[in-house]
């Protein structure tokens, strides 16, 4: 099992926040990194 955290606020990762959406953020860690190596990414 994998936890993150990101350290700022949840608006900051909202879809219309100044990072973007939170899953834009992580795509790259699930699917170059996670399911490469053979995780089930839930």
């Amino acid at each position: 099992m994998v936890a993150a955290t990101t350290g700022t606020s949840e608006d900051t990762y909202a879809p219309d926040g100044i990072d973007g959406s939170i899953l834009s953020v992580l795509w790259p860690i699930h699917n170059g990194l996670l399911r490469y190596s053979g995780f089930d990414v839930l």
